[in-house]
């Protein structure tokens, strides 16, 4: 048995040859990730198979897809993988939660829900706006999917105006690639990037750690950084490129 996550997509994303009479269905991990297009070749829905699950049923023995929270975290975390990977491409997108439905995939299976009554399950879309053409081959949608955690800090980032907490949330990957501390975090972050540019010196990385310090804590007025702070908002500003630069090396060549 399957258990199937419905998004509705509002979205510019198109796939060349694809039309409301047919699908792309492809497999990244262990699930198959299926789009739907009109007419006009647009994205306009995705839906997430989990597979190897059983059906759930309510106190009133009714089927309540709703009920597996493990699997709904499951297809989360897939959907989010997706929304992020479209986010990268083309500029923008948000999501909720997918309606789950069973997908029986046998002759005794289609009978264990024969007859059944079914809970419906609140409907939750994603709701997404795509400025661009999304790749939404094989390859490039499985590019980070060993990495859903970093590029979803990556892609948050991204996502935020506030130059302290943007600036905060790139360096997150940093750490997830390099979890030391102190001048240890600074050697270990040295030794892996120098080997793509030079200028990534233990005293470049350090400052950027020290800097994220600032942005991340107000233990004394001389240590901590504020919008009220124009310099130290220029400063955040400078470094923001460099560490996001560094935060996309990272997912792109991620350390053994």
């Amino acid at each position: 048995m399957k258990l199937k996550y419905e998004y509705r997509l509002d979205t510019w994303a198109r796939g060349k040859g694809y039309d409301s009479q047919n699908s792309l269905t492809l497999t990244i991990g262990n699930y198959e990730i299926e789009f739907t297009f009109d007419d006009s070749n647009n994205v306009t829905g995705m839906n997430i198979f989990i597979p190897n699950v059983m059906v759930m049923l309510s106190e009133r023995g009714t089927v309540e897809t709703s009920l597996d929270k493990e699997k709904e975290a499951e297809a989360h975390s897939i959907a989010n993988y997706i929304a992020n990977i479209l986010y990268e491409q083309t500029g923008k997108c948000k999501f909720g939660v997918g309606i789950p439905k069973y997908v029986p995939e046998t002759e005794e299976e289609r009978r264990e829900l024969e007859g059944k009554t079914f809970t419906v399950s609140r409907n939750f879309t994603i709701d997404t706006m795509l400025r661009g053409f999304a790749n939404l081959s094989q390859p490039a949608l499985s590019k980070y999917f060993r990495q859903k955690d970093a590029l979803a800090m990556y892609v948050d980032a991204k996502k935020m105006n506030n130059p302290t907490g943007k600036y905060r949330e790139f360096f997150r990957v940093l750490e997830h690639y390099f979890p030391y501390e102190g001048p240890r975090f600074d050697r270990e972050a040295h030794n892996y990037l120098v080997r793509f540019d030079l200028k990534y010196t233990e005293g470049f990385i350090r400052q950027l750690r020290l800097l994220r310090n600032r942005c991340s804590h107000a233990k004394r007025v001389r240590d901590y950084t504020t919008s009220n702070d124009l310099g130290g908002m220029k400063e955040v500003q400078e470094k923001t490129r460099d560490v996001e630069r560094i935060a996309k090396l990272l997912l792109d060549n991620p350390p053994s």
